[in-house]
């Protein structure tokens, strides 16, 4: 006994498009997505080396010279650099566009 597979393009063609279709999807969720979030971590932390780096130099650059306020604002402001967008508009959740583009900036 032999099963009957209907052999009609109308058929077969959809069948072939969402098998390629899910193969892709799984190929994508398998490998790409943990890659590129394995990438994403690596240049955040390489990024955070640099900002540590560079607020370290200032910050004994600065201690050096004395200036204990405008190390104690260094510290302080690269906080509200990472800050979503969100935080920076004081919780406005109206997504007011002049609030975002006109806030005001810490001096």
């Amino acid at each position: 006994m032999s099963i009957l597979i209907p052999a009609s393009l109308k058929v077969t063609v959809p069948l072939i498009v969402i098998g390629f279709a899910a193969t892709l999807c799984t190929v994508n969720l398998l490998y790409h997505v943990p890659q590129a979030e394995h990438e994403a971590e690596e240049d955040s932390r390489k990024r955070l080396a640099q900002d540590m780096s560079r607020l370290q130099s200032t910050l004994e650059y600065l201690l050096l010279k004395g200036d204990r306020a405008t190390a104690q604002h260094e510290i302080a402001v690269p906080r509200q650099h990472h800050e979503p967008v969100e935080r920076r508009r004081g919780g406005n959740d109206r997504g007011d566009l002049h609030q975002l583009t006109h806030r005001r900036r810490p001096r």
